[in-house]
């Protein structure tokens, strides 16, 4: 609506509802409008555009300008490593695709012939393309394996000259620390003394720390403690230090040799550098250490170190101290474990820890078997039963009751637990409580054994039990000797002569053979009871059956004719035993005083 002739001024008619009226007046159309405003349009944007930028032109050259040159540098510099590329290409050349592959086929036949023991089949493959196809690193080593093992007085030359007929490929660090691992695992430090030095002065390959850690490695092997200390007093000469991995490697070298107190010296170097020492390396020194026998003396020395002890070498060190019976070497190994920070012990280490302090009746021993089972770790029955065991020998009632309190909680009470923990019972002398286990084993419905029916006859036996040890005799299958016995004793206890000849005419009937011991059961029950005519009888017996009796039927006969105040059968028993050119023993002598005194005629 302004007039157009007004200068630089923009106007942009948005539809026909706001075409002046002037202008249809003045017979314009629409377009024509359009067109007459669009280039004082333009040129006012221009010349606004123009206003704005002119005081930054020398940035906005540079912002352009600054761009367009590094593109044309980085151009030339493409050109030229294009040009570089194309010539290794070329160099390249004589590794073709037709040549990697005739050199994978030579390492895998290198590989195939050395696994067969064919180390010269695998070097003349080798030598039939080394001078024409550079070696990858696989086969420099297996050339290193060949060699040393068929023409050890050339290796050097041949792998040298190698290396220089592809010095562009080859004479390098990577292929200086293969070819010295190699040397180092075949454990021949002179020839790779003599490798390193030919790739040192003739090749001029520097020796990097990489090629340090396979000479540290090699020496120490080799079980050379000299060169070693040198290599690392050169090391530190040039203002290095020793890698973790270059003790790491000085470490298991020596303790391979087993020189134990050199490996231990780098260990504690190890340790005074601020590396940490690989749980390997300390199991390692752990073993070797015990098959020195000199387990408490490195024990100590790792303790004064601050060697943390790692998994492997607490199970070592204690499971030496349960095979020699040393508790406190044990308890010494686990206090260093706990106080390096292993919170939770390795499973494997509680079964020697709690069978020693089971052993020794020690209550510690009850704080490791929580712990075991706070941890999550698996108690399985055989650890139990012989927890168990040692828990009768050691008489430790306490320990065997959380043991069983634990395995009903699992439901994994079995036969042969209940058998073990009557023995545990039997042990203390408490025979009832072993016999009382029975009630609790039939209403598990759990089948006792040949082995618990006999423990229950004979605990049934001591404690007097007569109905238990009749009820048992009825639900044994089959009685064996000891069974038998163990229901004579029982009468015995009960003085009972009539059942004990019962039972020993059982144990005649069911065909088993029936021994002196036996025998000697029977006639002790009958010298218990007074029955003296029976004892004598059964004796005219045993000598019809077995010969001349031993000294311990006749002191069996002994104690019952001293107990009745026989004086002059004990005498003339004397005599007899005397007669048959046997010796009495102090019990055939203590009994004879023991009724003089008893009846008044000492």
């Amino acid at each position: 609506k302004s007039p157009l002739s007004a200068p630089r001024s923009v106007y942009i008619c948005i539809s026909s509802r706001e075409f002046p009226a002037n202008c249809a007046k003045g017979g314009k159309s629409l377009d024509e409008f359009s067109a007459s405003t669009m280039v004082p349009t333009m040129d006012s944007v221009l010349a606004q555009m123009h206003d704005l930028l002119l005081p930054w032109w020398v940035e906005i050259c540079f912002l352009i300008f600054f761009p367009l040159g590094y593109c044309f540098i980085y151009l030339d510099l493409s050109g030229k490593g294009r040009s570089k590329k194309g010539a290794q290409g070329a160099g390249r050349g004589a590794l073709g695709t037709a040549a990697e592959s005739r050199a994978e086929k030579v390492r895998k036949t290198m590989e195939e012939e050395m696994a067969a023991g064919n180390a010269p089949a695998a070097i003349k493959a080798w030598r039939q393309v080394q001078m024409k196809v550079a070696s990858n690193v696989a086969t420099l080593r297996l050339a290193v394996q060949a060699l040393a093992a068929v023409s050890p007085s050339t290796m050097v030359e041949e792998i040298v000259g190698h290396l220089e007929t592809h010095a562009s490929w080859l004479c390098n660090t990577k292929s200086a620390v293969t070819l010295l691992d190699a040397a180092a695992h075949i454990h021949n430090a002179k020839l790779m003394e003599e490798l390193h030095t030919a790739l040192r002065d003739h090749l001029a390959i520097p020796p990097t720390h990489q090629v340090y850690e396979a000479l540290l490695g090699g020496n120490a092997v080799d079980g050379n403690e000299q060169r070693v200390d040198e290599l690392v007093a050169e090391i530190r000469s040039t203002g290095q230090t020793v890698t973790a991995r270059g003790y790491s490697l000085i470490i298991k070298g020596f303790l391979h040799r087993g020189m134990l107190a050199v490996a231990l010296r780098y260990v504690k170097a190890m340790r005074n550098q601020g590396f940490y020492v690989p749980p390997f390396a300390v199991g390692l020194l752990g073993r070797v250490a015990v098959d020195q026998g000199k387990a408490k003396e490195i024990l100590e020395e790792l303790v004064e170190a601050e060697v943390p002890l790692s998994t492997e070498v607490l199970v070592i060190l204690v499971e030496d101290a349960f095979r020699r019976g040393d508790l406190p070497q044990a308890n010494r190994a686990e206090a260093a474990a706990r106080s390096s920070g292993m919170e939770t012990l390795p499973a494997f280490a509680y079964d020697p820890l709690l069978k020693l302090n089971v052993s020794e009746g020690n209550l510690h021993a009850l704080e490791l078997f929580a712990e075991m089972q706070k941890a999550g770790h698996r108690i399985g029955e055989g650890l139990c039963v012989r927890l168990l065991q040692r828990a009768a020998e050691a008489k430790f009632l306490r320990f065997a009751e959380e043991v069983t309190r634990y395995c009903k909680s699992k439901n994994q009470m079995t036969v042969s637990l209940y058998t073990t923990l009557m023995k545990v019972y039997s042990t203390s002398g408490l025979y009832n409580k072993a016999c009382d286990l029975y009630t609790e084993i039939k209403e598990l419905g759990l089948v006792p054994d040949s082995t618990m029916y006999g423990c229950l006859m004979r605990f049934a036996a001591e404690c007097g039990r007569t109905e238990l040890s009749q009820e048992l005799s009825q639900q044994v299958p089959e009685l064996d000797i000891q069974n038998y016995m163990s229901l004579i004793r029982g009468a015995g206890r009960d003085k009972d002569v009539d059942r004990a000849f019962s039972v020993f005419g059982r144990l005649k009937d069911s065909g088993a053979k029936v021994d002196m011991a036996a025998y000697n059961c029977v006639l002790d029950v009958c010298a218990s009871a007074g029955a003296l005519s029976r004892g004598r009888a059964l004796m005219n017996e045993m000598r019809t059956r077995f010969g001349p009796l031993d000294i311990i039927t006749y002191n069996t006969m002994m104690k019952g004719v001293c107990a009745a105040g026989d004086s002059k059968g004990a005498w003339k028993l004397l005599e007899e035993i005397q007669g048959q050119g046997l010796k009495p023993n102090d019990v055939t002598y203590n009994c004879m005083v023991n009724a003089a005194v008893t009846n008044g005629t000492f």
